[in-house]
């Protein structure tokens, strides 16, 4: 492959415990020198971005920049993925981190070798801060890679977060750049790309996922985290009516 033909996006707010880890597990991928990086930091009021900025200074494919105002999560990854070139794209939050050295290597060739795939995302291991207790995700890993249905993305979303996926960049831009890209974060992404594309599933564990109170997701009240989960279903509904049924089991089940 030619040289920096994957963008790398970290988008970071508030992150000076992690950020610097999670640049680490970027410049450890094998194919840390295919990739361009671009640290995103919206306007956190801690020290992530000087951090950041130490960090990279060492590694000339690595840009750290800071936005002029806050724009909140989906606003940002806009901004973001409206300037990638390359034909492929993956995310790491600033909050979490690569445990697997070939991560990038093993997606990139998991879709060279499957043109009907759109994106693919890997295993990852979910780390709980309230009570420092770590979780292997998705529970039916059976180390087995797999495509997989948009039915198990719909009701189980195995995905979990950005930054255990690998996308081909128009793929994604079409997806996080269209109408209701602020409602459904990454599952609503997700449902968009299995809507047009296949998923891939690879069974390796690639992805320390951190949640914790500060977290886009877990920062949110019960109340709060329903009216997105309804959001999102209404989105995907407008999109792919064929599905109402399904998508109207869920509403009922939304607690």
């Amino acid at each position: 492959m030619s040289a920096k033909d994957i963008s790398v996006i970290v988008p970071t707010f508030n992150h000076e415990a992690m950020i610097c880890l999670a640049i680490e597990s970027i410049v450890r991928q094998t194919v840390f020198h295919d990739c361009h990086v671009v640290v995103s930091d919206d306007c956190s009021s801690d020290n992530t971005f000087d951090l950041a900025q130490a960090f990279a200074k060492y590694h000339d494919n690595i840009v750290v920049r800071r936005n002029p105002r806050k724009l909140g999560v989906m606003n940002h990854y806009k901004i973001l993925l409206s300037e990638v070139t390359t034909p492929f794209t993956a995310v790491l939050e600033g909050d979490d981190m690569w445990i697997s050295e070939n991560k990038l290597e093993v997606q990139r060739r998991f879709l060279e070798h499957n043109p009907s795939v759109g994106m693919c995302f890997s295993a990852c291991v979910v780390e709980y801060e309230a009570t420092a207790s770590q979780v292997s995700h998705p529970a039916w890993n059976d180390g087995r890679n797999r495509i997989i249905g948009i039915l198990d993305l719909f009701y189980d979303n195995p995905v979990a977060t950005f930054s255990n996926c690998f996308y081909r960049s128009p793929i994604l831009n079409n997806a996080l750049l269209s109408a209701d890209s602020g409602t459904g974060y990454d599952w609503l992404c997700t449902l968009k790309i299995a809507n047009v594309s296949q998923v891939g599933f690879l069974a390796e564990p690639s992805t320390l996922y951190r949640v914790h109170r500060n977290g886009t997701w877990s920062g949110m009240s019960r109340y709060q985290q329903r009216r997105a989960i309804r959001r999102s279903l209404r989105a995907f509904l407008r999109l792919n009516s064929s599905m109402r049924a399904f998508v109207h089991d869920a509403m009922r089940d939304v607690p």
